[in-house]
């Protein structure tokens, strides 16, 4: 193998690969990445048996070949290279790295011990517009579990639906948020559950990548047992997760006796406020729904107590309710509009809010039982 290309080229390609390297590796070639010609281009890939990528560079091939180079000390030495033309030659199993007056070898691997990672086919089952998908998965993908003692609860559910849509639901059993969008071209054949955090990665590979290719597709391997998305020069694949996921139908609750509306910027800054004083206890925060106005406290013995008023437009029963900030501080960090819409039956009844701009949307929160 040999090849030149830009080093500001080869540093990002290899920071956005290093992300799925594997950190513990059981097995050495793991904590390794693939650098191989490919078809006139650079393919750098990268995988922990979780997750896999594949991302392809413009360089001028020499040489066709392949080799695995450890990912840290490599990404090390490139990144601190000044910006300028670098040269990759192999020889056996190192790799030879020049450019002005800065030389080295890295002793690597056999690619033949790499493990296979799938590409796109270029059958697409979904087509995303990229900048709806990261903002529906910064919607959904957080309320997910983080605890692998359920692993369906660490999913989010690609869900069919009719028409052009899909939805796409998280749960960890104490909320849940659910968000239907829209997909240019849809081949899915019943649902898919992804791993939260491949879908975040996703998201921040699209991010990384801004200004590129506006569309993500998303493809199934031949054994239907890994998804792969396929962004601007990037292949990134997951395994699916297998198991029931809840019937979510079933926790929405289809009315309300009490409708709140609130300014989601004021109502934030009660909640950040009253997080203060609910530290020390569970993080309870208390939410009073009165005649035109809620009123935001929490309370600790050791540190004191606060209150602060928001106003509110109102339907129905006054109400007292309580929820763990941590929760909502999160469910409104993941909006943009302007006004909240918080809809209750009692007490121990979950909350439901919604965002008064988007109707795609919404965010289920189990309450806290409080003592009078």
């Amino acid at each position: 193998m040999k090849l030149s290309l830009l080093q500001e080229n080869l540093s990002r390609g290899l920071g956005l690969v290093s992300h799925s390297v594997a950190v513990r590796a059981t097995l050495p070639i793991l904590g390794n990445i693939l650098i191989a010609t490919d078809k006139g281009r650079l393919k750098l890939s990268a995988t922990n048996l979780e997750t896999g990528i594949n991302l392809w560079l413009g360089a001028k091939i020499e040489k066709e070949g392949s080799l695995t180079i450890p990912a840290k000390v490599l990404n090390e030495f490139i990144s601190s290279l000044p910006p300028d033309k670098i040269e990759l030659e192999s020889k056996e199993t190192t790799l030879l790295i020049s450019t002005g007056v800065y030389k080295a070898n890295f002793v690597g691997t056999a690619a033949g011990e790499f493990p296979k990672i799938p590409s796109f086919a270029g059958k697409p089952i979904l087509v995303f517009q990229k900048d709806e998908l990261v903002a529906a998965l910064a919607q959904v993908a957080f309320a997910a579990a983080q605890d692998e003692g359920r692993p369906v609860l660490t999913g989010v559910l690609v869900k069919n639906q009719d028409g052009e849509k899909v939805t796409l639901v998280s749960t960890d059993g104490y909320r849940l948020s659910l968000k239907n969008i829209k997909t240019k071209e849809k081949k899915l054949e019943g649902d898919l559950l992804i791993p939260a955090k491949t879908l975040l990665e996703v998201s921040r590979l699209s991010q990384e990548k801004s200004g590129e290719n506006q569309e993500i597709q998303v493809a199934l391997t031949e054994e239907k047992s890994q998804v792969i998305f396929s962004l601007s020069d990037v292949d990134f694949s997951s395994r699916l997760l297998e198991g029931e996921f809840p019937d979510f139908d079933k926790i929405i609750p289809r009315s309300s006796t009490t409708q709140t509306q609130l300014n989601k910027e004021e109502f934030t800054r009660a909640v950040k406020i009253a997080s203060i004083f609910a530290r020390e206890q569970a993080n309870i925060v208390r939410l009073k729904i009165e005649e035109g106005r809620v009123l935001v406290s929490a309370e600790t013995p050791q540190v004191g107590a606060n209150e602060s008023e928001v106003a509110a437009k109102t339907e129905g029963e006054a109400l007292e309710i309580a929820f763990n900030c941590r929760f909502l501080l999160d469910f409104l960090g993941s909006t943009k509009g302007e006004e909240i819409i918080l809809e209750t039956n009692s007490s121990l009844a979950p909350g439901v809010f919604k965002i008064k701009e988007d109707s795609s949307f919404l965010h289920i929160i189990m309450p806290v039982r409080i003592q009078s």
